[in-house]
């Protein structure tokens, strides 16, 4: 018998935003032992401490899958709104940041979800848990972080894009000046200011040095351990998926099985699109 009611070995996907992390999350969140979150678990507040309900709400979630049976609503979704309720928005947090609440919170919630899906296993990818490994960590002291790396051209060329297709509800680019790039100034020792990074860098370039924030502050993780922390390139995640994705199952602790295999999507290297805009000077910030 499957036990849901204990969160244990959580997997959280880590990376800039636009390295492959939801291509990997969807990929994942096939597997028949894995619950996520989703939008409908979302709409019936799984994350919320209700009046009534409290941490109770299968019925709720029930109910919302039957009235949204879109794609969107049953999809894997990064959660942000219930992250954000004791971690804010792109905020790098560490151990001593941590507190009993937040941590009896989040193991109710995972755990829930767990017993939404009557399967044993959570994952979950935020690009905002690269700022967030030290404190998950400390609430979760078994948990698995799989950091996934693109080439920076590709990662600044394609958050350019995302950027100028949804301005207004990005907070990656909100985020940027005020909160990713002053941790760049710190690590560098730099004597340049924020001005002076707006002043003499692009846009794009300037999405390709937050990349470099992200990865730096992911790779705090590896001092997890080689169990906990497994570190892949989406360029071989794409040019060989079903070896690296056996390698990231075993990594997991999740079994193998044919089915698994042959839901795998099309996977394609999305790289060449934005090297191709590149060099025809398509690509202008």
């Amino acid at each position: 018998m499957k036990n849901n009611k204990r969160v244990v070995k959580p997997v959280f996907i880590i990376g800039a935003p636009r390295s492959g992390t939801t291509l990997l999350y969807n990929v994942l969140c096939n597997h028949r032992d894995v619950s996520f979150f989703t939008l409908n678990l979302l709409r019936a507040g799984v994350y919320k401490k209700g009046r009534i309900l409290g941490y109770r709400k299968e019925l709720l979630a029930r109910i919302q899958n039957l009235i949204h049976r879109d794609r969107i609503s049953l999809q894997p979704d990064e959660a942000t709104i219930c992250w954000s309720k004791f971690f804010g928005t792109y905020n790098h947090l560490i151990e001593y940041d941590c507190t009993q609440e937040m941590t009896d919170h989040y193991l109710r919630v995972l755990a829930k979800v767990q017993a939404i899906f009557n399967r044993p296993r959570f994952i979950n990818k935020n690009p905002q848990h690269s700022f967030r490994v030290r404190i998950l960590n400390k609430i979760f002291p078994d948990a698995k972080f799989i950091h996934i790396i693109r080439e920076s051209n590709a990662v600044a060329c394609s958050t350019f894009a995302k950027v100028r297709e949804e301005p207004s509800t990005n907070s990656y680019s909100v985020s940027l000046l005020d909160k990713i790039l002053p941790l760049l100034l710190i690590d560098k020792n730099s004597s340049l200011s924020l001005k002076d990074i707006q002043k003499y860098y692009s846009e794009i370039q300037l999405y390709a040095l937050a990349r470099d924030v992200l990865i730096s502050n992911a790779r705090e993780a590896q001092t997890f351990g080689n169990t906990r922390y497994y570190e892949i390139n989406y360029e071989d995640l794409v040019a060989e998926p079903k070896k690296r994705l056996e390698e990231i199952l075993d990594f997991c602790e999740l079994d193998k099985y044919q089915e698994f295999n042959d839901r795998l999507p099309e996977i394609r290297n999305e790289n060449l699109k934005w090297e191709k805009l590149l060099k025809s000077g398509t690509v202008d910030s």
